[in-house]
């Protein structure tokens, strides 16, 4: 019963947020105002330019939106992208 409840509030937490559920459980990301994201767990980045850089997990891409977006930090553990960050979203939603 503990599992089905957990399950449920991770869920809920992750459409609060608009993440996909798989990138609680596996990685880490922490937003300083709308300026800054730091993402811990990653698994490489695919396109990267000043409007967009998408960040992949395990269990899929998450879309950093903005303008003037930088790559700050970038190792096998983590990422730091600086710019106006306009919004997080999952691949596909922003076109």
């Amino acid at each position: 019963m503990k599992k089905r409840r957990l399950r449920r509030v991770v869920r809920r937490v992750a459409d609060a947020a608009g993440v996909p559920v798989e990138l609680l459980g596996r990685g880490r990301m922490v937003v300083v105002g709308f300026e800054q994201v730091y993402i811990e767990g990653h698994t490489g980045i695919g396109t990267c330019t000043p409007a967009r850089v998408d960040v992949h997990f395990a269990g899929g891409t998450c879309q950093v939106v903005g303008r003037d977006l930088v790559l700050t930090h970038l190792s096998r553990e983590a990422i730091a992208i600086r710019g106006q960050v306009r919004a997080l979203v999952r691949e596909g939603e922003h076109e």
